[in-house]
């Protein structure tokens, strides 16, 4: 079971980013913010330096898949609510359900795949406000750029997976996170004219790099899961992200009041209990 800690450990990370990035970089542009996470990638680099690297083209082609999945991501969050647009973000479960098994054969048990749309919805419900409202989703835009970067995610997700069949889990990771990182030098050159940086956003560009050093250690993490386990079944573990969000935002909103400010209402506090019920109902159902 290291595998599921190690997925565990990896959601925490990226809640913490998720929640960093959630209330401190919407001061920088979109393209900006983007290449600043990109960036992260670099930190990958750094730490896989000493290792001997093998290569394949499918982690290549992961970090492509990879980038193109923040680009969305960071689009479907100025298009939409945030927690609503990353509850959409949580169907990725279900798509590497469904391309685990087109790429790699896997195949689960049919218990396992009600888990997986039980956490599905208990991460959706825990990442929305009590009265439910679908209003700040602008459907045209938020909502398909969330659904594509949930998809591309889940493809990158799967080819790690399938990369670890040619090369071991640092070279794969090595080559993924190089690749995302050339992809934002080159944007870098073609948005230059583009690229905002005001005053005091040397302080935003910090928060948003800690993001993409968090999603790069994440990674790490979940490629090492990922070398234990089916993709199908560490995926769903990726479900506990908003767990983590609101319980350290709930913690935040008690002792700092003054930073964050979470909704403590009876009704979204119940909202939220049923939806850590079923996320952790679906989560042991997929593993146990």
């Amino acid at each position: 079971m290291l595998w599921f800690w190690l997925a565990v450990i990896a959601s925490f990370l990226w809640a913490c980013s998720n929640l960093i990035g959630k209330y401190t970089l919407f001061d920088l542009n979109k393209k900006t913010m983007y290449l600043s996470i990109l960036f992260g990638a670099g930190f990958a680099i750094l730490a896989t330096l000493f290792f001997r690297i093998s290569f394949s083209i499918i982690p290549v082609i992961d970090g492509i898949f990879w980038a193109a999945a923040f680009y969305f991501y960071t689009e479907g969050l100025f298009e939409s609510e945030v927690s609503k647009a990353i509850a959409l973000l949580l169907t990725l479960p279900i798509f590497v359900a469904v391309i685990s098994h087109l790429l790699l054969g896997e195949l689960l048990g049919t218990i396992q795949y009600a888990g997986i749309v039980i956490a599905v919805i208990g991460a959706m419900l825990i990442s929305v406000d009590w009265p439910i409202s679908l209003k700040g989703i602008k459907f045209k835009k938020g909502a398909m750029f969330m659904l594509l970067s949930s998809l591309l995610f889940s493809t990158s997700d799967v080819l790690a997976k399938l990369s670890l069949s040619y090369v071991d889990p640092v070279s794969s990771i090595f080559l993924s996170q190089m690749t995302a990182f050339f992809i934002g030098l080159i944007l870098l050159f073609l948005w230059k004219k583009e690229i905002k940086l005001g005053s005091g956003s040397g302080k935003l560009l910090g928060y948003a790099l800690l993001c993409g050093v968090l999603s790069c250690v994440a990674a790490f993490l979940y490629i090492f899961a990922y070398d234990e386990t089916l993709a199908s079944l560490a995926a769903p573990i990726e479900t506990t992200q908003p767990l983590f969000v609101f319980v350290l935002a709930t913690l935040i909103s008690i002792v700092k009041p003054e930073w964050l400010k979470e909704n403590l209402s009876k009704e979204n506090l119940a909202l939220k209990i049923v939806a850590m019920l079923l996320l952790i109902a679906g989560v042991w159902l997929v593993v146990g």
